[in-house]
């Protein structure tokens, strides 16, 4: 309830801030109407300093249309989050910033949903089965898993994975894995591998594209669990590192100029001592 009494509480502009650990709603639903900034402690362990993640154990709904100030979402794992909903259908120039999402789908059902996300931007995340419908989305250095549909979608230095359909969408500095099914004429891709001899068979246009077997990451293993959201999951084996995207650096999560990371932007108290004596008179 303490993240429903401060989004309450809060006008367009604050901030929020998450202590670690799991939060909840009684009527398991939390909706965000305000384009407020809320911080988590991070989306994964940092056994290092014996910090958990912040985790939001409901529906998350967020609606809220464009503003001066934005929406922005950072260091949170979500069970299920969902754009859109009543007159707010939009969600409109968010950004969600080093967080898991289970599962990123529209509010509601049927041919007639109108709910859409646009000029979205999602950077160091880790997201699964996503149905992203809206314009100007943008993935940075994410990892994109077992996605349904996905519509105009420009990723940068991601890894993608069991894609079910791209439509419109272009990929730049990417390791895609997957058939050719998933990604549709209309897509484009530049510098990028595919994991599967047919990945870019549709595409309408291809630049310096290569296919490769899956020794391209040190571990496949790890690079394909997404519960496993540590930057050393996805580092890139000797033969990954042959290649290089269109800016020189490596190819997927760890290269480009927001390198994955998982763990929090904000500054953060990992340790404190304090001297059992202040003064000479124990003060």
């Amino acid at each position: 309830n303490a993240l429903v009494s401060a989004h309450a509480a809060a006008v367009d502009g604050d901030i929020i801030t998450l202590s670690a650990g799991k939060f909840t709603y009684n009527s398991n639903q939390i909706t965000i109407t305000k384009a407020v900034t809320i911080r988590g402690a991070g989306m994964m362990a940092d056994t290092e300093h014996g910090i958990e993640p912040t985790s939001i154990d409901c529906s998350v709904i967020i609606a809220v249309a464009e503003k001066t100030e934005h929406l922005k979402l950072e260091g949170i794992c979500f069970n299920w989050v969902f754009y859109g909903s009543g007159s707010l259908h939009i969600l409109e120039a968010a950004t969600f910033e080093k967080c898991r999402i289970k599962e990123l789908k529209q509010y509601g059902t049927g041919s007639n949903n109108t709910n859409r996300i646009n000029n979205c931007t999602f950077k160091n995340c880790v997201v699964s089965n996503a149905h992203i419908v809206g314009s100007g989305i943008i993935f940075e250095n994410s990892y994109l898993h077992s996605n349904s549909i996905a519509n105009n979608v420009t990723a940068r230095n991601c890894f993608v994975r069991g894609q079910e359909y791209f439509r419109r969408s272009n990929f730049t500095n990417c390791i895609i894995s997957g058939s050719a099914h998933g990604l549709e004429e209309y897509c484009s891709a530049a510098y990028c591998l595919g994991i599967g001899s047919d990945t870019f068979n549709n595409l309408g246009e291809t630049i310096g594209c290569n296919t490769v077997d899956t020794n391209v990451f040190k571990s496949w293993d790890d690079a394909t669990n997404s519960d496993n959201l540590s930057a050393e999951s996805y580092e890139l084996s000797e033969l990954g590192l042959q290649y290089q995207g269109i800016d020189g650096t490596q190819i997927g999560m760890l290269g480009g100029n927001y390198p994955y990371n998982p763990i929090v932007s904000i500054p953060r108290i990992t340790r404190c001592e304090v001297a059992e004596k202040a003064t000479a008179d124990g003060k």
